[in-house]
């Protein structure tokens, strides 16, 4: 199941996440379908940190809760694009933490990392002799990795 929308905690949801109610914050029916579907795919459209380090920018400072990933968490299995204009907004403090969170819970990303090499690297999934492969790009605004930066 690919979801072409963002899924983001905000002050309204940040306690259904938290609690990891997937039921509560995508509805009965929609859940459903996301724990019978082989993958479920989410744009991360927000850096998971409790240390605020926000970018001097044009626009929003995205930021939720570390304790958020239990929302994530209920909707596997799950793959969580990076590659967005929203990835740094918490600075290198922010994706470090996002990045190393998503490691401990065993998520599946792509699109961003410790630099270009790791930021461009594509995800395959793979069943039943199936494979599928993300590549994830975005615009160049405050997000863009190089050879030498996050991003």
């Amino acid at each position: 199941m690919y979801i072409g929308a963002d899924l983001v905690p905000t002050d309204i949801n940040k306690t259904l996440f938290e609690n990891g109610n997937g039921e509560a914050f995508v509805g009965k029916e929609l859940y459903e379908i996301l724990k019978q579907s082989d993958l479920n795919v989410f744009n991360l459209e927000v850096p998971l940190t409790d240390i605020e380090t926000p970018i001097v920018k044009f626009g929003n400072n995205l930021i939720a809760p570390t304790k958020t990933i239990n929302g994530y968490k209920a909707l596997e299995p799950l793959f969580l694009t990076l590659a967005n204009n929203h990835s740094l907004d918490q600075g290198v403090e922010g994706l470090t933490t996002t990045l190393n969170l998503l490691k401990q819970h065993n998520i599946s990303h792509a699109g961003a990392g410790a630099n270009l090499k790791e930021a461009k690297e594509p995800f395959i999934f793979e069943k039943d002799n199936v494979r599928i492969g993300f590549y994830l790009c975005t615009e160049n605004e405050f997000t863009m990795a190089t050879c030498h930066t996050m991003g």
